[in-house]
C-alpha cells in the first residue's frame, strides 16, 4: 500500500501553546527558554525514550531488499539549520550511563539563541516505510514541553531507524497517522521523570523529502538505527540488549551526504569534530573476561531503572584516546559523573580497561580532584569498584567499602 502526502507547514501556534499555560506568561517564557537552551544542550535529552527504542529483539519487514548500504539521500534537517551532530556513545549518567545508541542532531546557532517558537523542519531522509509512531508524555516535565513524538521506519528489510523528540507532526502526516489508541500505552520511570508512550502501528510508505514534523531549536532530534546484520558482542546478553544491532545512521547515506554529515559530527556546538575511526563513535565496549564495558550494581534492584544503577568502562565519544568511567547512581561519591584519563598499556596505574582481567591485581586510576578509583575483578563476571580520597602514587588497595558490580 502506498500513500501520497501533501506537504504543509506545521502550525507554529501549536508549538507556542505547549509552553504558555496558566502558570507561565510569555515574558517569563522568553527568559526561561534562553536558560533552558544550554541546559538542554548539555543534558542531551537524558531520560528520553531513545534507548528504549530497541529491546534487543530484531525487527524486520517484507519491504525491500538491503542490496546496498546506501539507502538515504538527504539530511533530515536542512544543512542551513543543522549546527552539529554528536556521535554514538555519548555518556550522560545516570539516565544515559551506558554509551548512547543514537546520534543527536542540533539545529540553530548556540551562540545566537533564536526566538522560542523557532523550529527546524524534519524530512524523510530517504524512501522509508513508517511502521510505528509514538506520542510521548513526560511527567513532571523538566523540559520546556510535556509531549513530543517518536517514529520508527524501515529503510530496507533488515535496517530500521527512529526519530525521537519531534515537537509537532506535520498536519498531513498527522492525518495519515490518525488517533493514538488508549489501550496501547506503557509507562516507565527514569531517575528524573515518568514517561508514558502511546503507540500506533502503521505501514506508511513515505517518499524521500516528505515533511514529517519539526524539532525545536531548544532541543535535539535523536536519530538512531539498527541493522539486523550487525551483532555487537555483549558480555551478558541479558543486559542492554537494545545496543546489539545499533549502527551509525550516517553510514547509510549516499557518499556526498555522508561526507557532509561527518564534517559536523563531534561536540554538540560544532566546535570540535571527531576525527578518529569509526567517525560515528561506538556503542559497545564489552570485552568478555575483562573490565571493559557495561556493569551493573550487585545485587540488581528490579524496581530501579537499570541504566541508572550501572557503570560503563568505555571511551570518550569525541576523543576515544581518552578512556572514561561513566558512573550511575551506585552509592559512590562520584555518582552521575563522567571521569576520563589517558590509558597506559602496562602496569597497574591507568591501565586500559581491556587489559584488566581477574588476575588478582588491583588497578588504580587517577581521575582528578585528588581522587582515584581502584578496580579489581574477582572473576569474569564481578568487579569491585572503590573510590579513594588519594591519587595512585601510593598504590591502591580494595577497601571494605568497595562497591560490588556484576555483568
Amino acid at each position: 500500500m502506498e500513500y501520497s502526502i501533501v506537504l504543509s507547514k506545521v502550525k507554529v501556534s501549536t508549538v507556542v501553546d505547549w509552553c504558555v499555560d496558566k502558570t507561565m506568561n510569555r515574558k517569563t517564557l522568553l527568559c526561561f527558554s534562553l536558560s533552558m537552551f544550554l541546559f538542554l544542550m548539555l543534558a542531551a535529552c537524558g531520560g528520553s525514550s531513545g534507548d528504549s527504542s530497541g529491546s534487543g529483539n530484531q525487527i524486520s519487514a517484507n519491504y525491500k531488499s538491503c542490496s546496498s548500504n546506501y539507502f538515504m539521500t538527504q539530511s533530515p534537517i536542512s544543512f542551513s539549520e543543522l549546527w552539529g551532530i554528536t556521535p554514538l556513545g555519548t555518556l550522560n549518567p545516570p539516565d544515559h550511563t551506558q554509551p548512547t545508541r543514537h546520534t543527536y542532531w542540533y539545529a540553530g546557532d548556540p551562540g545566537n539563541p533564536p526566538p522560542v517558537d523557532q523550529l527546524a523542519y524534519v524530512y524523510a531522509p530517504g524512501d522509508i516505510r513508517v511502521f510505528e509512531v509514538q506520542k510521548v508524555t513526560y511527567d513532571p516535565s523538566w523540559r520546556p514541553y510535556q509531549t513530543d513524538y517518536s517514529m520508527r521506519f524501515f529503510i530496507c528489510d533488515d535496517v530500521w531507524g527512529y526519530f525521537n523528540h519531534l515537537m509537532v507532526l506535520d498536519e498531513s502526516f498527522e492525518a495519515m497517522v490518525g488517533e493514538f489508541p488508549n489501550d496501547n500505552c506503557e509507562t516507565y520511570s527514569t531517575s528524573t521523570e515518568t514517561v508514558t508512550q502511546c503507540t500506533k502501528q502503521l505501514a506508511l510508505d513515505i517518499p524521500a523529502g516528505t515533511l514529517l514534523g519539526t524539532v525545536s531549536y531548544y532541543g535535539t532530534l535523536d536519530f538512531g538505527m539498527d541493522d539486523n546484520r550487525v551483532n555487537h558482542t555483549l558480555a551478558n546478553p541479558n543486559r542492554f540488549g537494545f545496543i546489539r544491532n545499533a549502527v551509525c545512521p550516517m553510514e547509510y547515506f549516499v557518499e556526498s551526504e555522508k561526507d557532509a554529515l561527518f564534517s559536523i559530527t563531534g561536540r554538540w556546538d560544532g566546535s570540535v569534530q571527531r576525527t578518529a575511526e569509526p567517525r560515528c563513535g561506538q556503542v559497545s565496549f564489552d570485552e568478555p573476561g575483562t573490565a571493559a564495558g557495561a556493569w551493573v550494581l550487585d545485587p540488581v534492584d528490579p524496581n530501579v531503572f537499570l541504566e541508572s544503577i550501572s557503570v560503563a568502562l568505555a571511551k570518550d565519544s569525541i576523543d576515544p584516546s581518552l578512556y572514561a568511567f561513566s558512573v550511575g547512581n551506585i552509592g559512590s561519591n562520584v555518582d552521575a559523573q563522567v571521569l576520563t584519563f589517558t590509558p597506559n598499556s602496562s602496569g597497574t596505574t591507568n591501565r586500559a580497561f581491556e587489559d584488566v582481567t581477574p588476575d588478582g591485581n588491583v588497578y588504580c586510576y587517577n581521575v582528578g580532584g585528588g581522587l582515584s578509583i581502584a578496580l579489581q575483578m574477582s572473576d569474569r563476571s564481578h568487579l569491585l569498584f572503590d573510590v579513594q580520597s588519594s591519587d595512585c602514587s601510593g598504590g591502591a588497595v580494595i577497601s571494605a567499602s568497595a562497591i560490588r558490580l556484576q555483568r
